[in-house]
């Protein structure tokens, strides 16, 4: 074979070269469109793809239920803390209205057993009951010259029985002279002093040193004063307290949570001026003319409430001594007469010194009511409605409170993707109302439950009538049975709420913007 050396070979023409070129793209076109008829058949790569996508897809779920989860979780904590703060708060008021309750029959309590031992002390009754056994001795010789057995078997009884009866009252007065010697100083000192002391002094100069010296010495109105002006601070404490405690757990970039107790005339609490009568928390009034509400009362509202007051403490503390007094279990039961089941139970019953006693006991508690604290020592008083007022605004005024609890919007898990539309804080509130619980019912044997038992003539037992517990049921300063309950929060008052901007309390909290909001709106978009 004869080789040609490169330098001897052929070389191709334009042309050849060209159409070669040719060839090699139409080939290549040719396999691309070969590749992109047969794309949709071709599977390589394809869960890569769709995993990409379904990642993508998952990961926008996962941020969607962390956000709803965590919005979800944050809202019922929210609303429980404004829930237990709204009613720890109430609990306080009513608390603070209990207290009053309590100490107002304190006082009335407190007249009743300083008369009591009062009489202990001067021994009045004991001093007549000498002359009322003297003349039992001197009927007795008659009794035996009776013509009827049974009158002339009592005579040679009566000497032994006067002796006894003497020496019971005897021992009786002993005694509660040295009782009324460690209590009556105590008692006297928890009442201060009287009027008429106070007016003579005041009448030598310096009369309003004295009046306030004596407004000090009354204890019990003292302190009633002091609880007034103390419940609204302490509501307010509790209330900030009980819901730090709720949401203890939230995270520290949501900000330190607020929570205001409002009244119904979107007021905070605290701001709500203690020393007014009409508007202080604890709906109380002190009727007392030497106390700080009598001069700020209207004179026709003054003499009402002290006109009151007087009475309701004539009435708790006259049935409260007649109690003391009628106790058989108590120091007098020995002069008490028995009933006919204790049959011949031994008694001092002819001294008629039971009858002196309460008699006298009647009178030193006239004496201390009507002379000496005929106007101070008054128990505190329901404040009443104005005339003029609906019973619902009565209600909404004096009784009825509402908290909002504000904290920073809590940050979105994926905060470019998903937002919180509203621009404020994130709020709940509720509403608390006091009240005074109705009877419960009650089972009594023999009857089935709820039912009480009752005879007729004949003595068939009748369990028709429903049965009902003692619980009092008076709307008063009398009663010691206030009660806290939380209320639908939709009246108009808490969205008139929810537009204020507590700055004053709270700086830096933003409340929600729902100010085109109307009230039909708000109670079609609240759950609470």
């Amino acid at each position: 074979m004869l080789l040609l050396s490169s330098e001897h070979s052929p070389k191709p023409t334009t042309a050849v070269v060209r159409g070669s070129v040719m060839l090699h793209g139409a080939v290549r076109v040719r396999a691309a469109f070969l590749k992109l008829r047969m794309l949709h058949r071709d599977q390589q790569g394809t869960i890569s793809i769709l995993s990409v996508i379904v990642i993508l897809l998952l990961t926008m779920l996962l941020g969607m239920i962390l956000n709803v989860g965590e919005q979800i979780d944050d809202k019922i904590r929210l609303q429980n803390a404004a829930d237990a703060a709204t009613y720890s708060g109430g609990v306080v008021i009513a608390r603070g209205m209990n207290t009053i309750a309590f100490t107002n029959h304190l006082l009335s309590e407190t007249f009743a057993l300083t008369a009591y031992f009062r009489e202990g002390r001067d021994r009045y009754a004991e001093s007549l009951v000498p002359q009322i056994l003297d003349a039992w001795e001197a009927v007795g010789p008659q009794m035996s010259q009776s013509q009827f057995a049974p009158i002339r078997n009592i005579q040679p009884a009566m000497a032994p029985k006067i002796q006894m009866e003497r020496q019971v009252v005897k021992t009786f007065g002993e005694m509660t002279a040295v009782k009324s010697k460690f209590l009556l100083p105590a008692l006297e000192a928890i009442l201060g002093q009287p009027e008429q002391g106070n007016q003579a002094a005041g009448n030598g100069g310096g009369g309003q040193n004295n009046q306030q010296s004596a407004a000090q010495s009354h204890l019990i109105p003292r302190f009633q004063r002091q609880v007034v002006q103390a419940t609204a601070a302490a509501a307010n404490t509790l209330t900030q307290e009980i819901m730090k405690r709720h949401l203890v757990t939230l995270k520290a970039k949501s900000g330190t949570p607020v929570c205001i107790l409002y009244t119904s005339e979107t007021v905070p609490v605290q701001f709500r001026t203690q020393t007014d009568p009409y508007e202080r928390i604890v709906p109380a009034l002190d009727p007392s003319f030497e106390g700080p509400d009598f001069m700020q009362l209207r004179a026709w509202e003054a003499g009402t409430y002290q006109s009151a007051a007087s009475k309701r403490r004539r009435d708790l503390a006259t049935r409260y001594l007649s109690d003391w007094n009628n106790d058989v279990n108590f120091d007098l039961g020995p002069f008490e007469r028995e009933s006919l089941g204790e049959g011949g139970r031994v008694s001092a019953k002819m001294s008629q010194f039971i009858n002196l006693w309460k008699g006298f006991t009647c009178a030193k508690l006239n004496q201390l009511l009507d002379v000496e604290f005929p106007q101070t020592n008054l128990p505190h008083m329901l404040r009443t409605a104005t005339p003029g007022t609906s019973q619902q605004e009565y209600l909404d005024h004096d009784f009825m409170f509402s908290g909002i609890v504000y904290r920073k919007q809590r940050q979105q898990t994926m905060p470019g993707m998903y937002r919180v539309p509203n621009s404020g804080d994130a709020t709940a509130f509720a509403r608390v109302a006091l009240f005074v619980p109705r009877p419960r019912y009650e089972s009594s044997s023999p009857c089935p439950t709820w039912s009480c038992p009752s005879y007729d003539w004949w003595g068939k037992l009748n369990c028709g009538i429903p049965c009902f517990d003692s619980w009092p049921t008076e709307w008063s300063l009398f009663n010691q049975n206030w009660a806290a309950r939380i209320v639908p929060a939709s009246a108009e008052s808490s969205l008139s709420m929810l537009n204020e901007n507590p700055q004053d309390i709270a700086p830096g909290v933003k409340p929600p913007n729902v100010g085109a909001m109307t009230i039909q709106d708000f109670k079609a978009v609240n759950t609470h």
